[in-house]
Parts: C-alpha cells; structure tokens; sequence
C-alpha cells in the first residue's frame, strides 16, 4: 500500500466538507450518495 491517506477515510471527505462549509443537514448531504434500491423499506 502506498496511500498517504487509506481510501475509506478520503471517500468520507466530500461528506464532512458538505457539512463544514453548507448549511446542509446530514440526510442532505448523504442523498446523492444513497442507493435508491437499498434505501427502499421492506
């Protein structure tokens, strides 16, 4: 692994910044992320 930074914690980044620099809600800024399949109740 040559990574300065592991993936997992780079790939959290647009997440946080959302958050720090908007006035974004977390379910806000989490949308664009979510799968629409997998968010769907059962």
């Amino acid at each position: 692994m040559t990574e300065a930074v592991p993936l997992s914690v780079i790939s959290l980044l647009p997440i946080i910044l959302f958050l720090l620099l908007t006035a974004c809600t977390v379910a806000e800024s989490t949308a664009p992320f979510a799968n629409a399949i997998m968010a769907t109740p059962v």
